[in-house]
C-alpha cells in the first residue's frame, strides 16, 4: 500500500515538475516578446524624434549613442521616481482630502472655479 502512495507521489511530483518547466518556458517566451516589443517601439520613437540615419555606419553609431543616452536617461528617471516615492511619508494621516460634490473637486467650499478645482490645485491646471 505504501509503495502505491510513494509511486503516486512521485507521479504527481513529476507532473508538477513538467508543468513548472512548461510555465518557466512560457514566462521566458513572454518576457522575450515584451522586451522585443519595448525595443522596437522605443527605437521607433527615438528615431522619429531625432531623425536617425541607419543607412550609413556613422549614422548607425550616432543613432546607437542617441538611443543609449535615451535609455540611460529613462533608467535615471525611473531611479529618481522610485527614490521620490520611497522618501514620501506614506503614514501621514494629517492632511486635507478633497471633497466630492456634484462631480466637482473642491478643496475650499467658499471659492469654486469653472472647472470645480480650487486653491493650489487650480494654479497647476490654469494654462
Amino acid at each position: 500500500m505504501i509503495t502505491w502512495i510513494l509511486i503516486g507521489l512521485f507521479v504527481v511530483a513529476a507532473l508538477i515538475f513538467i508543468k513548472m518547466s512548461h510555465y518557466r518556458h512560457r514566462i521566458f517566451v513572454v518576457t522575450i516578446v515584451i522586451v522585443a516589443l519595448f525595443l522596437y517601439v522605443s527605437v521607433a520613437y527615438v528615431a522619429s524624434k531625432n531623425n536617425m540615419d541607419f543607412s550609413t555606419y556613422d549614422g548607425l553609431i550616432k543613432s546607437v549613442k542617441i538611443y543609449g543616452g535615451w535609455l540611460f536617461n529613462l533608467v535615471g528617471n525611473f531611479r529618481s521616481l522610485t527614490g521620490s516615492a520611497v522618501r514620501l511619508d506614506w503614514t501621514s494621516t494629517n492632511g486635507s482630502v478633497p471633497s466630492f460634490e456634484n462631480d466637482n473637486v473642491s478643496i475650499d467650499k467658499n471659492t469654486k472655479t469653472s472647472g470645480g478645482i480650487t486653491g493650489r490645485a487650480s494654479a497647476r491646471f490654469a494654462n
